[in-house]
């Protein structure tokens, strides 16, 4: 297996941003793509599942082949924790290509193992009535929000690469607070210059804090089951430059229930576009010690 976390994508360029340079993955035969996770996505257990389903999404759209069919919709299943730094494997089948929508799915294999798997559908523009009910927080701007320090909850979370990839400020919904809501909300913010695509909307879908945590008074950890992003507007935002800008990120849970917690997000520009919105399923766990 080819091992190349660098490597070019099918376009063949290496791509001007990080994501699409860590991201990038080698077509080899029977319609599938290798690559290779490096060490600056290690969360808690592996690669950040964000970053996982970032990955598989690019081998589809890579399959897919056509730039003016965007992702709509990504739904990732999480099977066990990959291995970093190790190289991968991306089976991609295009199961439907329509005129106007195609939609794909992918298995990351690692060692003949599947880890992750995921469907996305992809979309030209299409006719459409619009609206949006859902209301940006009403927050202080990031520049007056406390920064958020995850290794404050999780001991060893401030040794972790992932945790020196972005920074975070809590508007409402602390940790550990013991409240009578799993509600959080704050602004995040990926430290190297990256517009929010569709890679890193997967990866912000997935990039905060535990909204469990705004509930409870001993850390926990939810790592994922399953998740999905629909992107309910065109990324990059019309206007973005090279990216850098917080965005306000708010999650939600309604239900936990028998070691399980469904998670509800949305992300938002700090114009108050609402940019996508995030469903995930996770297990509840103790953190890893000695990490």
């Amino acid at each position: 297996m080819t091992a190349a976390p660098t490597a070019p994508g099918a376009s063949g360029s290496p791509g001007r941003y990080p994501l699409e340079r860590e991201t990038a993955v080698v077509p080899v035969e029977g319609g599938a793509f290798e690559g290779a996770f490096g060490t600056g996505w290690i969360g808690d257990r592996g690669p950040h599942g964000g970053f996982v389903a970032a990955v598989m999404l690019r081998a589809m759209r890579e399959a897919v082949a056509d730039p003016q069919r965007r992702p709509v919709f990504l739904t990732a299943s999480y099977l066990e924790p990959p291995r970093a730094p190790a190289p991968y494997r991306v089976d991609v089948t295009v199961e439907r290509q329509g005129r106007s929508v195609s939609v794909a799915t992918a298995r990351l294999v690692q060692e003949a193992r599947p880890v992750a798997l995921a469907t996305a559908t992809f979309s030209a523009a299409r006719p459409r009535v619009e609206f949006r009910d859902p209301e940006m927080p009403d927050v202080p701007p990031p520049e007056e929000c406390p920064p958020l320090d995850f290794g404050e909850i999780f001991g060893a979370w401030r040794r972790l690469p992932l945790n020196r990839r972005f920074e975070w400020r809590l508007a409402a919904g602390a940790p550990l607070a013991g409240g009578d809501r799993a509600d959080t909300v704050g602004w995040a913010r990926f430290v190297e210059p990256q517009p929010v695509d569709h890679l890193l909307g997967a990866v912000l879908a997935d990039i905060w804090m535990p909204s469990v945590l705004a509930r409870v008074r001993e850390p926990v950890m939810a790592p994922t089951l399953q998740l999905s992003v629909w992107y309910c507007a065109p990324l990059p935002p019309p206007g973005a430059d090279g990216g850098g800008d917080f965005v306000l990120c708010r999650f939600y849970s309604p239900v936990a229930a028998g070691g399980f917690v469904e998670e509800d997000g949305e992300v938002w520009s700090r114009d108050g576009q609402l940019l996508l919105r995030s469903r995930q399923l996770a297990t509840l766990t103790a953190p890893l010690e000695g990490r």
